[in-house]
């Protein structure tokens, strides 16, 4: 190496200014590059001991700015695709969500607001519990959200939490208020009609049976008759003639058992016959 060269210091690409007297080491310049690309030592001198010829990978200021901006803009395209793909989930939440308040303004209508505007007022004074731990029954709005603690003694313990919450029933969209067990939120939820009197409840709960009968939904008919409402006939006709299926069937599985009982039965008498001829026969002093 001389006074001239380039070389490289420690990744960067030098000139050499002068080299020292000992030949270990030599003052140098960096190199610098201008917007054409051009070459050339600039800024101040200093002392490196360690010089190559050489270095693999070695960028000048130029290369090194380009290879950074590089880097910089596959970073931003990689993060440009997640905000994309971030912003196209969100379009079609969006959308969706959209057409579910479409769906449910032609549900609810003002009926939903006017329920709502009845809670505000007062004017909540029962709540229908429809398919309930219970099956149907129709509670006084205070004792259906006031959540009682009855471990040792009752008392109070807050108040339940009552929810309108969005779903589907038979593919259909609805909107359900709901009663949880737990002021919180946890335990059971049942599903329930804010009522003004108890005629609307009742009415509501016969709507629901009548719903049920029309699907083939199960109906629970105890608790339906208990509060005075009418489970249609041809539902009591197909339960019955559902049970009557059932016992025909158990009593031909019975016929069936029976008769396997029955044959193992003979099967092990002959046996035990057969023994018993076969064992007299060999009797010492038996003739024939």
């Amino acid at each position: 190496m001389k006074k001239g060269d380039t070389v490289y210091a420690n990744k960067h690409k030098v000139q050499i200014v002068e080299m020292a007297g000992n030949g270990e080491g030599a003052i140098v310049q960096e190199i610098h590059v201008d917007a054409n690309g051009k070459e050339f030592p600039a800024g101040p001198t200093f002392f490196q001991k360690k010089l190559v010829a050489e270095l693999e990978g070695a960028l000048t200021w130029y290369g090194k700015a380009s290879q950074e901006e590089e880097d910089g803009y596959a970073k931003r395209k990689k993060e440009l695709e997640s905000l994309r793909r971030e912003i196209d989930i969100q379009i079609k939440a969006n959308r969706e969500h959209l057409s579910n308040l479409m769906a449910v303004g032609k549900v609810a209508h003002a009926s939903l607001v006017q329920r709502v505007i009845d809670f505000l007022a007062g004017d909540i004074r029962y709540v229908a519990i429809i398919g309930g731990h219970n099956g149907y029954e129709i509670v006084p709005f205070v004792d259906a959200i006031t959540n009682t603690d009855t471990w040792h003694f009752k008392r109070y313990d807050g108040l339940k939490l009552l929810t309108l919450t969005g779903g589907r029933s038979n593919g259909k969209k609805q909107l359900n208020w709901n009663i949880n067990e737990y002021g919180d939120g946890s335990g059971r939820n049942s599903t329930v009609a804010p009522c003004k009197t108890k005629k609307e409840a009742a009415a509501l709960i016969q709507a629901d049976i009548d719903a049920r009968n029309a699907d083939g939904r199960t109906i629970h008919i105890e608790s339906a008759i208990a509060l005075g409402c009418v489970v249609p006939e041809e539902y009591f006709a197909a339960q019955l003639a559902k049970e009557q299926q059932n016992r025909t069937r158990l009593l031909a599985k019975k016929d069936t058992d029976l008769a396997t009982i029955l044959a193992r039965y003979d099967a092990t008498f002959q046996r035990l016959e057969a023994l018993r001829s076969k064992q007299s026969h060999k009797r010492p002093g038996h003739t024939t």
